[in-house]
């Protein structure tokens, strides 16, 4: 799926819910070509968008928003958690 943000990421799941074929269980890569200065936050935007309005939880968030690659998953029973790489694990961004 590609999107450019959270709100376009739901409102596309929310085409592919119409299909019969529509499966919240699938594997999903959702890849964000949006300027942003945190990444991190706008991939936790765009899992915690799709799990709430679509119980989507199989995600890989691509997001690119210049030349750098940021890769992200999520884990959606520890609270607030993504996995952004080989050994680290970053809590969701407050403000």
């Amino acid at each position: 799926m590609l999107t450019t943000g959270a709100e376009n990421a739901v409102s596309k799941a929310e085409g592919l819910m119409d299909s019969r074929s529509w499966n919240n269980r699938a594997l999903f890569l959702v890849v964000v070509r949006t300027p942003t200065a945190s990444p991190e936050r706008l991939a936790f935007s765009v899992v915690e968008n799709l799990w709430e309005n679509a119980r989507v939880f199989n995600i890989v968030i691509l997001v690119a928003p210049d030349t750098t690659l940021h890769l992200y998953t999520w884990f959606p029973y520890v609270q607030n958690k993504l996995w952004r790489g080989p050994g680290s694990c970053a809590n969701k961004c407050s403000e």
